[in-house]
């Protein structure tokens, strides 16, 4: 896996000339726009993301959810730029950038604070729903091990702490763990990856019959996942199962309206076996 600097292209004037790099190699890069001064400390490329260019030429370093995501974590949908720059660095905060606490010195000597670090600053910037989301994939991901994340879930305010009281390690998406938090909350039976002889595994069973999947652009738009997610549910249909599919939009960006949906099937009760094909089932 890619680290978070890998992620950001960015090093600095010792790595390039590490690397065998002159100073007039350096300073030529610099001019054509191959390379691109961040701040006193940091070197970036045409490839470094807007996010990170802005928060390093200030002087800062990303935190919170843009670090975690770059240590590998889903997160939740996040707006703004979350960096923390030191105590001792007199500055503007830039346009669209979210500060956090600054801190007393560098942890490191990294562009992006570490997991543990980051998973502080998520806690006291994001609604605990979120944080379930980023824990979720902590554990699923194995990012921490679990007395790590425990003893992180265990220093936070009872009020956060609340909803990671049961950790969704078998969520592989954040949308997969916004579906099955919602759905236990609502007292309802959940299976994540739910296996089905003959037809694999999927993301998750609710109740008896019903099966959620949460697709995504990348995995299952393409003409061959496409048709072939069409076969599954086909299978999955002739097994007496009901199969819905929910699109990162439908959970991210239409979750009211979605939740809704979920709610109506539930009370309808489409998660159970129907009493006449029960009474019809040999004993």
């Amino acid at each position: 896996m890619p680290t978070p600097r890998e992620l950001l292209h960015v090093g600095t004037r010792a790595e390039l000339a590490a690397l065998g790099h002159s100073r007039r190699e350096i300073t030529a890069m610099i001019e054509n726009g191959t390379v691109i001064p961040l701040g006193r400390s940091w070197l970036g490329t045409p490839q470094t993301p807007p996010a990170a260019r802005t928060a390093l030429d200030a002087g800062m370093r990303l935190t919170c959810l843009d670090a975690l995501q770059l240590h590998g974590a889903q997160i939740p949908l996040t707006h703004g730029t979350h960096a923390v720059a030191r105590q001792d660095t007199a500055m503007a905060i830039p346009p669209g950038v979210v500060p956090h606490t600054p801190l007393a010195s560098w942890p490191d000597g990294e562009p992006v604070v570490p997991l543990g670090l980051a998973l502080v600053h998520a806690a006291r910037c994001i609604e605990p729903a979120g944080l379930g989301i980023v824990a979720d994939s902590v554990a699923h991901l194995g990012l921490l091990e679990r007395a790590e994340l425990e003893e992180w879930i265990d220093s936070l305010p009872r009020r956060v702490r609340q909803p990671l009281v049961r950790i969704e390690a078998l969520a592989e998406s954040a949308t997969e763990s916004v579906v099955i938090r919602d759905l236990r909350r609502a007292g309802v039976t959940v299976r994540p990856q739910w296996f089905v002889p003959g037809v694999g595994r999927t993301d998750m069973l609710v109740g008896e019959r019903l099966i959620i999947e949460c697709d995504s652009v990348a995995h299952h738009t393409a003409l061959p996942r496409y048709a072939a997610d069409r076969r599954r549910d086909q299978r999955l249909i002739r097994l007496g199962y009901v199969v819905i599919r929910l699109t990162w939009e439908d959970v991210m960006l239409r979750w009211p309206e979605t939740r809704s949906l979920l709610r109506d099937l539930i009370r309808r009760e489409e998660h159970r076996v129907p009493r006449r094909q029960r009474a019809a089932q040999p004993r």
